[in-house]
């Protein structure tokens, strides 16, 4: 999670939020489910910055490269360790969310499908890497004069995950549509 305030709404409060990107992605995000003074006056911050929700969606604001207006200056702190960064250790994992809480949950489902993207891009390049007639597994150090064993894969322990998310509404299931 990280601390985020926006000058624009208050100079002074500092509120906590899930991170919903995953430790690999390149780029940081979080969703705020608008539920008080403070988070309804950031979503109209920001709402006359982005672009609007389309009708009949769960009213995501929406803004890119593409948007014409500044965006609101926000500061950040964090992120900060929670106790679900130690489910790699596992076989199976359950995931249980409730409505907004279901966010901590979905950067866990986005660091699965990207580590399983990549040891499956590392197994594919290693195939076509062992049907050359020159790769040898073995690399020479030019420092000591010996051979080195080539770096061992690191595998995936989770071999299953179970996600369970309730919530009242149909359209907060667009908010992570693209994990999903």
């Amino acid at each position: 999670y990280m601390f985020v305030q926006c000058p624009a709404v208050s100079s002074f409060e500092w509120h906590p939020f899930s991170i919903t990107s995953a430790p690999g992605d390149d780029y940081l995000s979080i969703h705020i489910r608008q539920l008080g003074d403070w988070t309804r006056e950031l979503k109209r911050v920001f709402t006359e910055a982005c672009e609007p929700p389309v009708t009949g969606r769960s009213g995501l604001l929406r803004a890119d490269e593409t948007t014409k207006k500044s965006m609101p200056k926000l500061m950040i702190d964090g992120p900060y360790g929670a106790p679900a960064q130690d489910y790699r250790k596992y076989d199976v994992l359950l995931l249980v969310g409730l409505g907004i809480g279901a966010t901590p949950l979905i950067s866990i489902l986005k660091d699965l499908l990207n580590n399983i993207i990549k040891s499956e891009e590392q197994a594919d390049s290693n195939s076509d890497l062992s049907r050359s007639t020159d790769a040898s597994p073995w690399s020479f150090d030019s420092t000591s004069g010996n051979r080195v064993s080539p770096k061992r894969k690191k595998t995936l322990k989770t071999t299953n995950a179970y996600f369970y998310w309730v919530t009242r509404e149909q359209g907060s299931f667009d908010w992570f549509k693209g994990v999903m």
